[in-house]
């Protein structure tokens, strides 16, 4: 292990962890004594919307914890674009179907913890890519500390 683990590879990772785990978890509680049964978040009626969510989690954080603790090596860009980069898409992305849970009706069911827990995981997510984001990669810089032009 020759990379030094920051606090937002340990927030990425302990976020995608607490989003996997929690998607299994009740998402949509049935009300107390209506004897309904209570929906994950691999469930009907959320999946496969609901899921994208963990999974959004665990790649990240295993993707994170490869190059961390594996000596795996990624290649600089994907499509063009810096691994910090598509953490930050897919963890917006992933944030924005969280939050979305929020304001759905739920008919007459109650917001169970898998849906907090993984509200909180996917906020934690956008935290560390943005947190990765500012104290990673700056770009390449040509002499002079000044970016390259393009001409």
């Amino acid at each position: 292990m020759n990379k030094q683990v920051k606090p937002a590879d340990i927030i990425i990772m302990v976020s995608g962890a607490v989003a996997i785990i929690f998607s299994f978890m009740a998402w949509f509680a049935a009300p107390d004594g209506s004897g309904g049964d209570d929906i994950s978040g691999w469930g009907e009626g959320i999946f496969p919307i609901g899921t994208y969510i963990g999974l959004i989690g665990l790649a990240m954080g295993v993707l994170v914890a490869l190059t961390l603790f594996a000596n795996v090596n990624l290649p600089e860009q994907v499509a063009g674009f810096t691994w910090n980069q598509l953490y930050l898409a897919a963890s917006a992305f992933a944030t924005l179907l969280a939050l979305g849970y929020l304001i759905i009706d739920k008919g007459p069911y109650d917001a169970g913890i898998g849906m907090w827990l993984s509200i909180l995981a996917a906020i934690g997510l956008l935290v560390g890519a943005i947190m990765r984001h500012m104290e990673g990669d700056q770009g390449p810089v040509g002499p002079g500390g000044q970016p390259p032009t393009p001409f």
